[in-house]
């Protein structure tokens, strides 16, 4: 019993067997360790956008609960007061008659857009689906995070659409970040998108290309030595045959050992071959001459 298991706990396969296992495992469990604290940065840093977003509303709601559909330009300046670097926001409008149609008047933005490209924006906003999810804010509060690009193909990330109800219709707050430290995280996008999971899960590949590698490598070391003995014991190859065949440079003393066993045996073996001559030729006069003598 001890033997057998003495013999498993050697065992390479077996060995192999369990690299294999933890290779399974380790990224399963690191992955779901990284994707939780990922979550909680997301979600703090998610909640205090909306809350920025939140309060900004608040700042405008008295004049847009009071405004008309006239005030886009003291709008935009209003808006830019809040605005900040990489922080884009837009102001759109729903009139209450139009709630079920689900149109929205786009009403000023910071920094500002062009007016030749509202059109072009609004039409992005409705493929994206973002058009639909801003009509149901007005119904309830919905924070959204989605990744989107614009017209011009800058990447823009919707953090939050908060809606401001008034009595003629539904204003509807977005703030939008385009900064490079947003825009790396994993918000509004599954985690393994993220550039750190990638360049990981690449050295990850890398690593166990070359543990792969390892292993078929000594074991076609393994089967070539198993090779070179047997033509050995076949009396078809000559000396230094291992250190010929051998491939491994950590593996040439092992194959210099084997060749001075093999040249060491058949140093023996001739030995005993001569040894055997000489007295099977000592032995042959003798029994010549116990020869009977016949008359």
């Amino acid at each position: 019993m001890r033997q057998a298991i003495r013999r498993l706990a050697a065992s390479l396969t077996l060995k192999l067997v369990a690299l294999v296992g933890i290779f399974v495992a380790l990224p399963i469990v690191l992955y779901g360790q990284f994707e939780s604290a990922d979550s909680q940065m997301r979600d703090l840093v998610t909640r205090a956008i909306q809350d920025r977003s939140a309060l900004i509303a608040d700042a405008l709601a008295p004049k847009l609960r009071s405004a008309g559909r006239g005030g886009q330009v003291t709008l935009n300046d209003d808006l830019a007061k809040y605005s900040s670097d990489g922080t884009v926001l837009k102001l759109m409008f729903q009139p209450g008659e139009e709630r079920h149609a689900g149109r929205f008047y786009f009403v000023a933005s910071a920094p500002q857009i062009r007016a030749d490209d509202i059109s072009a924006e609004l039409d992005e906003l409705a493929q994206r689906g973002i058009l639909k999810r801003i009509s149901d804010a007005c119904i309830w509060d919905a924070a959204n995070e989605i990744r989107y690009k614009q017209a011009n193909g800058a990447v823009e990330l919707l953090t939050s659409i908060i809606p401001i109800r008034a009595a003629d219709g539904c204003w509807v707050l977005t703030s939008t970040h385009t900064t490079s430290e947003f825009l790396k995280t994993s918000i509004g996008r599954p985690y393994w998108e993220t550039r750190e999971i990638r360049v990981a899960a690449a050295i990850y590949l890398v690593l166990a290309v070359i543990v792969f590698l390892i292993a078929v490598s000594i074991r076609l070391s393994l089967r070539r030595f198993r090779a070179v003995a047997a033509e050995i014991s076949q009396g078809r190859i000559g000396d230094d045959a291992f250190a010929h065949r051998n491939v491994v440079p950590e593996l040439s003393s092992v194959a210099g050992d084997f060749d001075k066993l093999v040249h060491e045996l058949r140093r023996v073996s001739q030995q005993i071959r001569q040894s055997a001559e000489d007295k099977a030729h000592s032995f042959k006069t003798p029994l010549t001459n116990c020869e009977p003598q016949w008359q």
